[in-house]
């Protein structure tokens, strides 16, 4: 257990058929380890970590705590925010699960299941099947925003599907918005809802099952192939140089300032060394000033941030558990993977469950829409109530708004006790949304 302030740092780790806890800031911080399972609950915990050999189970819990980290694993849970982020290398053979704000975004994997279930949790990530051909390969992108678009294609989240390989993608909500999956000769590819595959609905919106549709290329011959693959190392390729350009940086400029100053110095004639010594102090100052900006984009080790996120929307897994919303919440977004589930909601303004089972069993879903101070998100509230993805606000006890009701996601509002819009209409447009309901006005 390395349970101290950066404790086991630059560590060489080894309980082969036990476990490794890391439970506090940067505990394991740039360590090698080698175990069966592997428990990362502190911020940055085993962040910039090299595992050797397999290990059955990964808990990334923690903020950062396995990010920019190389793993191979039969399954991984990246329950904190940006836990597995810009994993360099990450190989697993049974489940990849990204419940967490960012989790598994810029990261590089093989893995048989991927479960995108939080808020933009696969966000730019490069999933290839290379390692896993002859296999069924599944990906869950549930989440809303999960493969949120960057603005241009290197940005995109993309998916390799080789030869011999079925890969399986199944969409829900926005959850596959932006993504890119490329099918190389032999492989099979199976896109859910299947209208966006048989429609060729192409990085559109299926209007028949109210879901995003993924940019889908499937390649025709072995010239294509290449292409497709080239196309897909030279981004994963980008990213690593991406990395290593901020090391590569600093030292170019170490040596240009070291350079100018061994110049100067020669310069300098033996007799006067105050003005060589003076030479000397300034290098080492100029030196210092450098070194120290280019570490403030590294780890900040002598101190820990309680207020590492400033923002306040509810967008992390089962964040905003139970909370009550009244007038004088800010906002009432949930984005994260089952957030505000069980929470009450007596409020004033638009209340927007977006997130993949965001709102479940809400003991009360009630907006006035009296609110006029416009939301940074939204703009100016008009008192509805927008139940987004797959099982949005199913089963609370009632839903109420001024205006619209919208159930957009599937099994969204199913279970409900009573649903009502005071002036307007109850949407239900996802697929088996508002079953069991007992009323709806």
């Amino acid at each position: 257990k390395c349970i101290g302030h950066l404790a086991c740092k630059n560590g060489d780790l080894k309980a082969i058929n036990g476990d490794i806890i890391c439970s506090s800031f940067g505990s394991c911080l740039k360590s090698k380890a080698e175990t069966s399972s592997l428990s990362c609950l502190g911020f940055k915990s085993c962040q910039q970590m090299s595992h050797a050999g397999i290990l059955s189970n990964a808990h990334c819990d923690g903020g950062k705590s396995c990010a920019q980290s190389t793993f191979v694993a039969e399954n991984i849970y990246c329950r904190g925010k940006q836990s597995c982020e810009k994993m360099k290398s990450l190989e697993i053979s049974g489940v990849a699960n990204g419940y967490g704000y960012q989790s598994l975004s810029g990261a590089t994997m093989y893995a048989k299941t991927i479960n995108a279930f939080g808020y933009r949790s696969i966000e730019q990530a490069n999933i290839d099947t290379g390692n896993l051909q002859n296999t069924d390969i599944t990906i869950n992108a549930f989440g809303f925003d999960a493969s949120k678009p960057g603005r241009t294609r290197a940005q995109r989240t993309t998916i390799l599907c080789r030869d011999t390989t079925n890969c399986t993608l199944n969409c829900k909500g926005n959850g596959c918005n932006g993504l890119e999956i490329s099918c190389l000769s032999g492989s099979n590819c199976n896109i859910q809802p299947y209208d966006c595959q048989i429609n060729h609905i192409d990085g559109s919106y299926s209007e028949q099952e109210w879901v995003s549709c993924p940019v889908y290329i499937e390649s025709q011959s072995v010239e294509q192939d290449q292409l497709l693959l080239n196309r897909f190392l030279s981004k994963t390729k980008s990213l690593k140089d991406e990395t290593d350009d901020g090391a590569q940086e600093i030292t170019e400029i170490i040596n240009k300032i070291e350079s100018q100053y061994d110049q100067l110095l020669i310069e300098v004639s033996d007799d006067d060394q105050d003005h060589k010594t003076k030479l000397i102090k300034y290098k080492e100052m100029e030196l210092g000033i450098e070194l120290s900006s280019w570490k403030e984009e590294e780890i900040e080790e002598d101190s820990v941030s309680t207020e590492i996120y400033p923002w306040e929307e509810c967008d992390d897994t089962l964040e905003c558990e139970g909370r009550l919303f009244n007038t004088s919440s800010p906002e009432a977004l949930c984005i994260g993977y089952m957030s505000c589930v069980e929470a009450e909601f007596e409020y004033d303004g638009d209340i927007l469950c977006y997130g993949y089972k965001s709102c479940m069993n809400a003991s009360h879903i009630y907006t006035s829409g009296d609110r006029t101070t416009p939301s940074r998100d939204t703009g100016t509230p008009k008192g509805i109530v927008k139940c987004q993805s797959t099982k949005s606000c199913y089963g609370a006890d009632t839903i109420s708004a001024k205006e619209t009701v919208s159930c957009l996601g599937k099994l969204s509002c199913s279970k409900v006790g009573l649903i009502e819009s005071r002036l307007f209409t109850v949407k239900c447009h996802g697929s088996m949304s508002c079953m069991n309901v007992g009323l709806i006005d």
